[in-house]
């Protein structure tokens, strides 16, 4: 919008002014700079819509292969709030959401669902908040033999904890 009014203010602007060549430039100027705006925007909404439907993509799957009734799920802060969208629906009992932060040790995982290696800040646990968590929970990166995979996607890897086999999807 600021395109589109600047275009105008420069159209009235340099309607007063006697010469068409220094009109039409301007002009010109003003529509490639128009043009190249719905361009970038064009390009922004692609990447954003593209961007959206990738981590969409993703919740999704791993929603889909959750144990049915789990009532519990620990995973990173920025995964709990994507799953915490898409399985807490209003009216519904909510699936309770614990951060990995609320986590000492491996042991302290007694029931529920963990989340791990759902992001790139996993790969090669090059994020420090990734290296931080695994070096206090190594088991996110090595479970034990007790924990039960129930899927894994990729990047993700979805594990129930203290749970029967009939429980699974």
């Amino acid at each position: 919008m600021a395109t589109v009014a600047g275009c105008f203010m420069v159209n009235e602007a340099t309607s007063t002014w006697r010469d068409a060549n220094v009109r039409r430039v301007l002009a010109g100027t003003a529509f490639l700079m128009l043009l190249t705006h719905f361009y970038f925007n064009w390009k922004g909404e692609r990447v954003a819509y593209g961007a959206y439907h990738g981590i969409k993509g993703t919740y999704a799957r791993i929603r889909d292969h959750l144990p049915r009734g789990v009532q519990a799920i620990a995973a990173d802060p920025g995964d709990l709030a994507f799953l915490d969208f898409w399985l807490n629906p209003l009216g519904a009992e909510p699936v309770k959401m614990v951060a990995f932060a609320n986590y000492s040790r491996c042991e302290d995982f007694k029931s529920g669902v963990v989340l791990t290696q759902s992001n790139a800040g996993w790969e090669g646990t090059r994020a420090p908040i990734i290296q931080e968590t695994v070096n206090r929970l190594p088991c996110l990166l090595h479970p034990p033999a007790s924990w039960q995979l129930v899927y894994d996607g990729y990047p993700e890897k979805v594990y129930l904890i203290g749970g029967d086999r009939e429980s699974r999807p």
